[in-house]
């Protein structure tokens, strides 16, 4: 038998024509309600806002104010599922929305905060602060309902905004797992990350570290595919590709892009450089200005140039141009050409040489011609197993073998003068000889006359 009781709640608000069903009965929907409870079914057409219940509680003191507060448990001699609360929404007609919960918190004080829904999970297996699906469960197994190809499914849908600082979604404490793609500015990402950045003068990715110590990185990328697979960064963009750039506090060693190779039995590249078409194409460029010591490229180790070598020597570049008259031939024989090998195991990180050389001493050349020596910088870092760097700077001389190019064309010019003048000396002997040969031959024959014939 049926137990029907019909409850009026006066609260500010009314409960018209609700009824309170005992446990024994049941409703259309085929729910029975639990031992010790009730379900309240409350079925009006001809109004715009129903409620099944309505909870209002005021609490005049220092203290927590609830206005429903469910508590549901599970034996420990048992398996199941308890739900503090647990809400359902069905919109089974043309237009509108369906909630299974919906929650509003206000506060016309700033100094208090408003929570709509505050979860907390405990407990010794997996907890769940907060576990949302979202799905289309009709499909087209419903006759008449089928999955509309505009519509969009959100597990967490999250606005903020109207505050000088609004977070739509913020993680103080854990790791963020995402399964599939992450879009950002894109609606349907195809990348793990996807971003989209449309405004002027924006960086779709701002990564900031400024926390650690050791071996921090902005940005890191790592793709471990199989050999000869894979980029860690890759760039694409309508100026610049990958652009790097360090802004130094300290007196340690930076660098503002670096590559490195190392293993394999291949050929590696630490830098590579591709440039074609346009009007100038370019396959690394490299400038050095407004230090102590300027390189536009250092290289430890030999250098092979399948092209042409240039230096600038247009005459517009230069300013102050006079002759050379001074004699340079016998500075030149002051230099000594000297058979040598480098100390590789002494200065390994420079990478010289381990063939036998020719060449000069910087130093005995520093005596003759200063210019044409120049203080070098070798800047040596190594890094430890804990990320700690320590750096050697080595500094050495180096020789302008260049520069000497023109110290020996002088050199060869000053033996070319002096060959023409021994050439015109000589020339002179050899009229002089002619003419004295032609004198004796002469003053023989005047001999003949005059001796006596046989």
């Amino acid at each position: 038998m049926k137990h029907i009781i019909t409850l009026f709640l006066i609260a500010g608000y009314s409960l018209l024509n609700a009824q309170i069903q005992l446990p024994e009965s049941s409703t259309p929907n085929n729910h029975k309600a639990a031992k010790g409870g009730f379900i309240i079914h409350h079925d009006v057409q001809s109004e715009n806002k129903t409620h099944a219940g309505y909870f209002r509680n005021i609490n005049t003191a220092f203290n927590f104010s609830f206005g429903i507060d469910a508590i549901a448990e599970v034996d420990n001699n048992f398996f199941g599922t308890a739900y503090g609360v647990r809400g359902a929404g069905y919109n089974l007609g043309t237009a509108g929305s369906a909630y299974g919960g919906f929650f509003n918190a206000e506060s016309s004080d700033p100094n208090v905060s408003s929570i709509a829904v505050n979860a907390d999970a405990k407990g010794d297996g997996d907890s769940y602060g907060v576990y949302a699906t979202a799905s289309a469960p009709f499909g087209t197994t419903r006759p008449g309902k089928q999955k509309k190809g505009s519509n969009t499914n959100y597990g967490i849908y999250a606005a903020a905004n109207d505050a000088s600082t609004n977070w739509a979604g913020y993680f103080a404490d854990g790791n963020v797992h995402i399964e599939n793609n992450l879009g950002i500015g894109v609606t349907t990402p195809i990348y793990k990350l996807h971003i989209n950045n449309a405004g002027d003068n924006t960086n779709a990715i701002q990564a900031d570290d400024v926390s650690g110590e050791i071996s921090t990185s902005g940005v890191r990328g790592t793709s471990n595919t199989v050999d000869w697979n894979g980029f860690g960064v890759f760039g694409t963009g309508g100026w610049r590709g990958v652009f790097g750039t360090v802004n130094p506090t300290g007196f340690n060693d930076y660098q503002g892009v670096r590559g490195e190779v190392s293993g394999g039995s291949g050929d590696n590249y630490g830098v590579y450089g591709l440039a074609s078409g346009g009007n100038i194409a370019y396959g690394v460029y490299g400038a050095g200005s407004a230090a102590t010591t300027n390189y536009a490229g250092f290289f430890a180790g030999n250098v092979s140039v399948t092209g042409v070598f240039s230096n600038p020597s247009d005459k517009r570049l230069k300013k102050d141009i006079k002759h050379s008259k001074s004699k340079i031939l016998h500075h030149i024989n002051r230099l000594q050409v000297k058979y040598y090998s480098y100390r590789t195991d002494d200065f390994k990180d420079m990478n010289l040489p381990t063939e036998p050389q020719m060449g000069f001493i910087a130093q005995e050349v520093q005596t003759v011609f200063p210019r044409l020596v120049n203080k070098n910088i070798h800047a040596s870092q190594h890094i430890a197993d804990d990320g700690s760097r320590t750096s050697e700077k080595i500094e050495y001389l180096g020789i302008n073998y260049i520069g000497l190019i023109p110290v020996l064309t002088k050199g060869i010019q000053e033996l070319t003068d002096q060959n023409k003048y021994l050439q015109a000396a000589n020339d002179q002997l050899q009229s002089a000889n002619e003419q004295l040969v032609q004198r004796l031959e002469m003053l023989e024959a005047k001999v003949n006359q005059l001796l006596p014939t046989k």
